[in-house]
């Protein structure tokens, strides 16, 4: 029988049946890529811009390639421009993964797409508006990189030579190689460097214990390279302002198949002398190597293990001269203690999707206490800087090719003078968006569990696993054991942390826990390790307050003029109830438990509780009840 509820409490209950690859991209061919590239061309990166849309709720990057041929679809136009999700506008920032992440030091073979008018940089176009604004076919696959002589394919192809590269290009559409001004452009033969007589004494930290990691901006994770005689004419490493000496580090992004550099401008260079250099590890560094270049010799290297990489942000924002690393830290961004996650109604209605993305939420936050929630009032809306984070199916093709999700992280900066300036800036993430694809392209599907996967298929919980973290800002670890490894093949279950992802969560967890400079501050609020499974949604809509699983019949009422829950069972057999209340953190605030007959009646003290919204639990043989309510 249906109950009106006292105003004095609202009762939302929503009981749920409770039972006791590559992690970014599944594989394209070369040949499809080839086939629906529109341009093809060997670039180098000349300079990058970010601008936001016309709506201003996403951020793109403009990255500027110089052409040094076309492979296919000839233009004379000297510069192609490349769009990339993802960038720091002003004060706002955003990162989208996958996407391609390009420097100064390699060259690229690029596979793009149309024109793209609709996502471009419309100030950029008023100027140039001949020239090709267009995103990577493929996304990330949509790009080659050259390494030390050799192109690597992420997924499909084998390091090539130039001459390999161009020929299969050529075999595939019959077009030549040509320049911007039409010459026939012949595939280079690689020149290896000069050997030298350098040598890498010692790898260390600054201070402090532990491992080496990557992304932080704290001076004790500061890499020194300890070494001597590093050039022909034994006068130790050369200083990399006036010389085309480097330090690069094995690219965790594509498990070390690239390497990368110390960013541009040289922030992250704290020391370069003859005998030692001191730099900030890059949060796309991984295990493998770290390597030094003297005056273009051939690379001195040393093995190095990263044990755990954070996404920062660069920025000049208050105060610095040169773009420079900023922390990243998570807050309480809805006032329930950190970040809820807002579904649309089609995962809502795929219950194993949902279920599958619960328990790596739980997972996160039961390793690291990150405090995520989730809410099941459905919020169908498109992925944009709404301020509202946000879990979404999309169809193949509102995605790049070959992508299983789009993970985003929304940042912005607060300041204060003179407390919130430079490196006590607040940059804070605000909103976590995550868009997969709803069925990956044949003959991939999607496993949601939680039986183990096989064949084709990719494991939605491991994936939604690797896409939360990409989303709270931890970076890739090159440990095929770890869920932040960049490749999960299919087939593959990888549901749980390992000790890298762990620590990386902890270390920010304990910046954003603690008061911060802005007013007022909003600090996270750690999860118990001991509360930390999720019971249910914090916006759950009224459903009635009479519930039935299995043989068992639940009801739950409020009593305002005492203060109590009055809680009624039948059925279920005899044995013991237990019932939890906890606060929206997951943090238990009482447990009672009593010896249940047929039938029985309880009471659940409510004195001492503040107005707000708590989750309940509620377990009784082989029966579960979970759900919200509100004491106004």
């Amino acid at each position: 029988m249906k109950r009106h509820l006292p105003l004095s409490f609202t009762l939302l209950l929503l009981c749920f049946t409770c039972s006791n690859l590559w992690a970014e991209v599944y594989p394209i061919s070369f040949a499809q890529r080839v086939s629906q590239a529109q341009t093809i061309a060997l670039v180098t990166l000349e300079d990058q811009h970010s601008y936001k849309d016309d709506q201003g709720q996403q951020i793109f990057t403009l990255n500027h390639l110089k052409v040094m041929t076309y492979l296919k679809g000839h233009r004379q136009d000297a510069f192609i421009y490349l769009i990339t999700p993802g960038g720091i506008v002003g004060n706002e920032g955003q990162y989208t993964f996958p996407s391609a992440r390009l420097d100064k030091h390699h060259e690229y073979i690029v596979m793009l797409a149309a024109d793209n008018q609709r996502i471009d940089d419309k100030a950029f176009r008023a100027l140039y508006p001949n020239r090709v604004q267009a995103l990577a076919y493929g996304s990330k696959q949509g790009i080659l990189t050259l390494q030390d002589g050799l192109y690597k394919d992420l997924l499909v192809l084998p390091p090539s030579t130039e001459g390999a590269i161009f020929r299969h290009i050529a075999q595939l559409i019959g077009e030549e190689s040509l320049t911007p001004n039409g010459e026939l452009f012949p595939p280079r033969i690689h020149q290896i460097p000069s050997p030298n007589r350098a040598t890498i004494s010692a790898l260390k930290k600054r201070s402090g214990v532990g491992g080496f990691a990557g992304g932080t901006i704290d001076s004790s994770y500061v890499l020194v390279i300890e070494g001597g005689d590093l050039n022909p004419l034994g006068l130790g490493f050369p200083t990399p302002m006036l010389t085309v000496s480097t330090v690069e580090f094995s690219n965790a992004d594509d498990g070390g198949a690239t390497m990368i550099q110390c960013p541009v401008p040289i922030t992250d260079i704290f020391q370069w002398q003859a005998d030692s250099i001191e730099v900030m590890v890059p949060d796309q560094a991984g295990t493998g190597i770290v390597r030094v270049s003297p005056f273009g010799t051939t690379a001195v290297t040393s093995p190095i293990t990263i044990d755990w990489s954070v996404v920062p942000s660069y920025s000049t924002t208050q105060g610095f001269t040169n773009s420079t690393r900023q922390r990243l830290e998570w807050l309480d961004i809805n006032n329930v203690g950190g970040y809820t996650f807002e579904f649309e109604s089609a995962v809502l209605t795929n219950t194993s999707a949902l279920a599958a993305y619960i328990r790596a939420m739980e997972t996160w936050r039961c390793n690291s206490s990150v405090n995520i929630q989730y809410s099941t009032l459905p919020v169908n809306l498109s992925i944009a800087q709404n301020g509202i984070s946000q879990v979404v199916f999309e169809p193949a093709s509102n995605l790049p090719a070959g992508v299983l999700y789009e993970a985003t992280l929304r940042f912005n900066s607060s300041f204060a003078v003179p407390s919130c300036v430079r490196f006590n800036t607040l940059w804070r993430v605000t909103e976590l968006d995550i868009a997969f694809v709803d069925a990956p392209g044949a003959p991939f599907s999607w496993n949601f569990g939680p039986g183990a996967s096989a064949g084709n298929v990719y494991d939605f919980e491991s994936v939604a696993l690797t896409a939360i973290g990409r989303a709270m800002g931890i970076g890739y670890i090159n440990d095929i054991t770890s869920a932040m490894h960049y490749m999960l093949p299919a087939g593959t279950d990888r549901r749980n942390l390992s000790s890298g992802e762990i620590n990386a969560a902890q270390y920010k967890m304990a910046h954003s826990i603690v008061p911060n400079c802005i007013i007022p501050p909003n600090p996270m609020t750690a999860v118990s390790s001991l509360n930390c499974v999720l019971a249910g949604g914090i916006d759950n809509p009224p459903s009635g307050d009479i519930f039935k699983e299995n043989e068992t019949l639940f009801s739950l009422s409020p009593n305002p003029v005492k203060n109590f829950l009055s809680m009624e069972l039948l059925g279920a057999g005899k044995g013991t109830a237990s019932f939890r209340l906890m606060d929206l953190s997951g943090r238990q605030l009482l447990h009672q438990q009593w010896e249940h007959e047929k039938e029985s009646t309880g009471q659940i003290d409510l004195k001492g509780l503040s107005s707000g919204i708590y989750l309940y639990h509620l377990d009784i043989g082989q029966s579960s009840f979970q759900g919200k309510l509100v004491k106004e």
